[in-house]
């Protein structure tokens, strides 16, 4: 949807386009720009996928009509460092093909693939490629990449359970940082070595020298203005709390800090401080609000395949806890997943240090699943009880279907009076004494109907205080107008007049009906897609997605 809006935009602005033999839409004018106007354009917006993806292609199509290798293989790397995993590690490999007689890059191609393999969770295939990333940085003096590469390794070896190795490396990586005054000409990868170092020292079980260094890594995040940097940081010192023994620290830390880790969607980080969240509540003896962490935990490996040895313990809580609470079907339910965790250690050889534990402890857990099953086999029900649990269930689906069946009629019946309405309904309200004046009354009033006419609501910063201000009145006597003479408070006010052109422009519009709920929401005013939704409900009694959906339908026949 993104991508559109920036077609749509640049076609507005002029531009003709050609499509790429991926499908990227580039616009024909860019073939003729130069490579300096392009990267000039392109560096500043890197972050923005879409948008940078134009301007990538354009310089990677143009270095191949050129017959150009260096800036064709300069194509591959932007676009490398641009695109989600599966795309750049083919970005990566056909710039890497392409430098064998050009060798500035490969250091960084070697850095990005050790990087995609290190996320796949192939750690052997991830070192193999920082090593040659770094002999090859070194044969070509880049001691720049350094830091950034030693982070990386670092990082492998704490993922794989070898923590003293990984203490050595990020130490080293430090020293050579400090020595050679790359903390000032390269102050990103000396903060994320702080961080590593921090990491490493955690769990070599020095918590004051962690705690040291996490500072260290504040201090520069903040100078950096790095706000996800700070608040990993900050999610860290209470992990740290809860190795002190400072558990209320901890719980508030982690609480006030996930919420940005999940707005940067940094699954690991977000993994890690749930499993210390829970373990938190469980030393401050609240075991319900543990055992809602400690399955947050299992979901968040589900959805990211992040299996981290620290987090294992996460199920073997969660299996002791329905053991002891007699609950056989979820303590074989966590069970089997205890066993699923450690045979994907085991199987693809993550832990290298780490996993002589696991030959003999899921032999043992194995077990105790059989006769965990052989149990729970013998409380089973007669076949009569099957039958019987089965007609009820039969029947309970039956009544669902019937009232999704008459819901969908109902909203069917809401949509097409919501399309043949041709004029919004008028109320008339009932004048009710106030203490505002009449002309006032009078004065506001016809401001109103200016401000409705001109669309003012769509701004999103729209305020009681704000509109007071732009009608040249006080926003008391706007909000008793408001309420007499409109018949409900602001709130509802702003929000009927934002769905009620909403609802004209949606079916008048095709362009709008292609755009996302959340695109949709922020060009009638509304600060996100659940607060329209819900405002578009309570006035027409659908949602917008099935007024857009049948909208379509009637457009199609």
């Amino acid at each position: 949807m993104k991508k559109q809006i920036i077609v749509v935009f640049l076609f507005l602005m002029g531009f003709q386009f050609v499509v790429s033999q991926d499908n990227t839409v580039i616009p024909d004018s860019l073939t003729n720009k130069s490579y300096d106007y392009l990267l000039e354009r392109l560096l500043p917006i890197l972050s923005n996928k879409n948008l940078a993806n134009i301007y990538s292609k354009s310089y990677l199509n143009k270095g191949k009509k050129d017959r150009d290798t260096l800036k064709t293989l300069e194509g591959f790397y932007y676009l490398s460092i641009i695109n989600d995993t599966s795309d750049s590690q083919k970005y990566t490999d056909s710039a890497i093909a392409l430098s064998k007689n050009v060798r500035d890059y490969l250091p960084s191609l070697y850095l990005n693939k050790g990087y995609f393999y290190h996320i796949d969770r192939k750690y052997k295939l991830a070192i193999d490629n920082y090593l040659i990333a770094k002999k090859i940085a070194e044969e070509e003096g880049q001691y720049l990449l350094f830091p950034d590469i030693d982070y990386n390794l670092g990082l492998v070896k704490l993922r794989i359970g070898a923590y003293k190795q990984a203490l050595s490396t990020f130490r080293e990586n430090y020293k050579y940082s400090i020595k050679n005054n790359l903390h000032n000409n390269n102050p990103y990868s000396h903060m994320l070595t702080l961080s590593g170092l921090a990491f490493a020292f955690k769990y070599n079980n020095q918590t004051d020298s962690a705690s040291y260094y996490n500072q260290l890594g504040l201090t520069e995040a903040l100078k950096l203005e790095d706000t996800i940097a700070y608040n990993k940081a900050k999610v860290f010192e209470g992990i740290l709390s809860y190795d002190q023994g400072k558990y209320k620290n901890a719980r508030d830390s982690i609480l006030k800090y996930i919420p940005y880790m999940e707005i940067a969607k940094d699954s690991i980080n977000i993994c890690l401080s749930r499993f210390y969240l829970g373990k938190t509540y469980q030393n401050l003896g609240d075991l319900p609000n543990a055992i809602l962490q400690f399955k947050k935990v299992d979901t968040l490996i589900e959805k990211s395949s992040g299996y981290l040895i620290e987090v294992r313990e996460n199920y073997n809580i969660l299996y002791k806890h329905y053991k002891s609470k007699s609950n056989s079907k979820l303590e074989l339910k966590y069970l089997e997943k205890l066993i699923n965790f450690d045979s994907i250690l085991y199987s693809n050889n993550t832990y290298l240090n780490n996993t002589l534990f696991l030959k003999y402890d899921t032999p043992n857990l194995i077990k105790e699943k059989e006769k965990l099953i052989s149990s729970l086999e013998k409380k089973n029900n007669t076949f009569s009880n099957g039958i019987y649990l089965l007609s009820i269930l039969l029947l309970f689906m039956a009544g669902l279907a019937f009232y999704f069946f008459r819901k969908r009629k109902i909203s069917k019946q809401r949509f097409e009076l919501l399309v043949t309405q041709k004029e919004k309904e008028v109320v008339i309200p009932k004048k009710e004494k106030t203490t505002v004046s009449d002309n006032t009354i009078k004065e506001i009033l016809k401001k109103l109907d200016k401000y409705e006419l001109e669309k003012g609501y769509i701004d999103q910063n729209t305020s009681l205080e704000h509109l007071a201000k732009r009608l040249d009145t006080n926003s008391n006597y706007l909000s008793r107008v408001v309420n007499t003479y409109k018949s409900k408070n602001f709130s509802s006010y702003i929000s009927d007049l934002r769905i009620e052109y909403a609802i004209v422009e949606i079916q008048k519009n095709k362009i709008l009906q292609n755009y996302t709920i959340k695109a949709i929401s922020a060009e009638f005013g509304f600060k996100n897609s659940e607060s329209f939704t819900k405002a578009f409900y309570k006035k027409t009694g659908i949602y917008p997605s099935f007024y857009i959906k049948e909208l379509k339908k009637g457009q199609s026949k």
